[in-house]
């Protein structure tokens, strides 16, 4: 038997992966599925509709600013606050 016969057989032993319907498989510690708030078009007019529930929904939550500040870290003066310029 020579390479090439040998190499002609391998191609037809191969075998396909069977096709078929593709789902994702549940989540066995959350068994309810992830809700979608919403869909919107992919047009202009949906992205800004979009764009307006997500200004709602942030001036409805009414959060406070987070303060930014700069520290000192891994020197003498470790933990205390930075002098504004």
């Amino acid at each position: 038997m020579s390479a090439e016969s040998e190499l002609n057989q391998s191609a037809e032993i191969e075998t396909k992966a069977p096709v078929g319907e593709w789902t994702v498989m549940g989540d066995a510690y959350n068994p309810e599925p992830e809700k979608r708030e919403k869909d919107y078009d992919p047009d202009h007019e949906g992205l800004t509709k979009a764009a307006d529930d997500l200004q709602k929904k942030r001036q409805q939550e009414d959060q406070e600013p987070i303060k930014r500040e700069y520290k000192f870290i891994g020197c003498e003066h470790d933990g205390e606050p930075v002098p504004l310029n």
